[in-house]
């Protein structure tokens, strides 16, 4: 009796221990696991800091004038295809401040919206929007151009397209107004409207987000 006994006392011990051990190591591989996606986000949220500092500085000279500061307003967007955070925190760099609410949180100090992010996905579910303002044409869906040198297209003003008059009201003293850019992929010119700040930059409506955000032709199907 005293050996039965004995044996179950060391069963019971091996299973106690067993349970133990298996806790023990399941524990391990999941504080593994967020130790791993910890950084992972850590790795991203630094990545993406890098490349916001990146831009904003570049703005500071390019955003001097209405068409650069266009010409990046759509390096942004393009980000939309690859990395929505991303292009989410360089479009706020581009954007006029007064369309956005502060956020501390975020790495620009702004919150873009929800209806920004509206457009954004609007964008991100076709990715020919973008492309037809930066150099890409229907004929090959919009597959090539160049994204280290983005090609906008700024139709002159006075220019009529499909009876459109390109009538931009930007000069060299205005401090807000429109500029028409032409995408290859709609019949007619969007305007962009922009204001200058206190610094020189020129800042880009919200509005004008939604204007780039229409469909596009798609490539002709041979029949």
């Amino acid at each position: 009796m005293i050996n039965l006994n004995k044996q179950k006392f060391f069963i019971v011990s091996l299973i106690t221990l067993a349970s133990f051990l298996y806790s023990y190591n399941s524990l391990a591989q999941e504080t593994t696991i967020n130790k791993t996606l910890f950084a992972m986000n850590s790795d991203s949220s630094t990545d993406i800091k890098i490349s916001y500092d990146e831009f904003a500085k570049r703005f500071q000279t390019e955003g001097k004038t209405p068409e650069g500061s266009i010409k990046m307003l759509f390096e942004a967007l393009l980000k939309i295809e690859d990395n929505y955070d991303l292009a989410e925190a360089l479009v706020a760099v581009v954007l006029n401040g007064k369309d956005m609410s502060e956020n501390s949180g975020s790495i620009s100090g702004y919150d873009i919206g929800s209806s920004a992010r509206y457009m954004f996905d609007r964008i991100k579910d076709n990715y020919r929007i973008v492309r037809s303002y930066v150099g890409a044409v229907p004929d090959d869906d919009y597959n090539k151009f160049d994204k280290n040198n983005l090609v906008v297209n700024f139709p002159p003003n006075g220019k009529k397209i499909n009876g459109l008059k390109v009538d931009n009201t930007i000069t060299e003293k205005s401090t807000k107004g429109r500029i028409y850019v032409q995408s290859s992929g709609k019949d007619f010119p969007t305007p962009i409207y922009l204001e200058k700040n206190s610094k020189g930059l020129w800042k880009v409506s919200y509005s004008s987000i939604s204007s780039i955000a229409t469909g596009v032709r798609k490539q002709e199907k041979d029949f």
